[in-house]
């Protein structure tokens, strides 16, 4: 499929990627289905710490698994400091992972900096980037090979919505139903 025609269909229905998905759950968790509870996600973060979902047991989190590439992926992130805005004082937390950088490689440092700067995040941006696909940690969360992503997770730490639209209005009314 020609990058053409990759984003004219994710500008339609979520962005797809080249190439097909095949994961496995990290240990630490389950898995990315309602009711699992969710992998632990240590990954590196656009200030090149580390990130472990771990650490915000007790935070309502909508985690957000995108690549550079996708439109409908864009179109949230200009959303995503505000919505981190909104709902601070409650409890929450917005997190980006991203898989894979314009050229479907693995982000870099230097990508996840860039994608904050250009959406004014100063909440965690990740690099889920193995090379080898079977070894993205958030790699079994996408599906239908379709970006992104969309989940909260809840202060337990499990699964409690998989939101299938990027639309700023349909990710709200499902964060404001679990606050």
């Amino acid at each position: 499929m020609s990058l053409t025609t990759a984003l004219a269909l994710g500008a339609l229905s979520g962005c797809v990627p080249h190439f097909d998905r095949v994961g496995k759950t990290q240990e630490e968790g389950t898995g990315f289905e309602v009711g699992d509870l969710a992998p632990s996600l240590n990954l590196s973060d656009q200030s090149q710490g580390e990130f472990s979902l771990r650490d915000h047991e007790g935070d309502l989190i909508f985690l957000d698994i995108s690549t550079m590439w996708c439109i409908p992926c864009r179109a949230l992130a200009e959303h995503a400091a505000e919505t981190q805005e909104d709902y601070t004082s409650e409890g929450f937390l917005y997190v980006t992972v991203l898989q894979e950088n314009n050229l479907y490689k693995p982000p870099s440092t230097a990508d996840l900096e860039a994608w904050a700067d250009n959406y004014g995040l100063t909440t965690p941006v990740l690099s889920d980037g193995n090379e080898i696909l079977e070894e993205r940690v958030t790699g079994p969360a996408i599906q239908e090979d379709s970006f992104p992503a969309l989940l909260l997770i809840g202060r337990d730490q499990r699964i409690i919505e998989r939101i299938e639209s990027a639309e700023d209005e349909v990710v709200r009314e499902a964060i404001e139903a679990y606050l």
